[in-house]
């Protein structure tokens, strides 16, 4: 077999590998911190892609790292496009409660866990805890330089820009 085929399967596995990572850690850890739980599963399928590749390729350190780019890029794409939208887009969020319910949802229902403070509330909190933001004498400041939500925001800011 090619080392092309072997890189896009090797890739795939390694995705899959972050796949059910995150699926166990989700389900088995407690979810304080979202964002680390991303991120340590994506270091873990990342040194998983890289043992399987070593293992495949050897010392061949160009095709090590052509996976591990691979890996990478598939994995910010799903966390930025599937896993991100599901957390952020109200539409899909409002979607995926209405399916939770088999019994269906009141519009009341949805006004209680759609209230704009509320949501505001816990936005902030999750950005306090994590350090994105900090909160001094009344006022929100930047936390971090460097951030998940601000790469996020930078690339469609960027996106946005190219295509304008």
């Amino acid at each position: 077999m090619n080392n092309d085929l072997n890189l896009l399967i090797l890739t795939l596995v390694s995705f899959a590998l972050y796949l059910l990572l995150q699926i166990v850690i989700f389900r088995f850890l407690p979810r304080s911190s979202v964002v680390k739980l991303v991120l340590y599963t994506y270091f873990l399928g990342g040194i998983a892609n890289i043992i399987i590749c070593v293992t495949r390729f050897g010392t061949n350190w160009e095709l090590v790292l052509i996976s591990f780019i691979n890996y990478s890029l598939i994995t910010a794409v799903y966390i930025l496009g599937v896993f991100g939208m599901v957390e952020s887009a109200l539409r899909i969020r409002l979607v995926t409660e209405v399916d939770r319910r088999p019994q269906g949802i009141s519009k009341s229902q949805v006004l209680k866990i759609y209230n704009r403070e509320l949501i505001v509330n816990k936005r902030l909190e999750r950005f306090l805890r994590s350090g994105d933001l900090k909160y001094n004498r009344g006022y929100y400041f930047i936390g971090k330089k460097v951030s998940f939500f601000f790469l996020h925001s930078l690339i469609l800011n960027t996106l946005g820009k190219i295509y304008k």
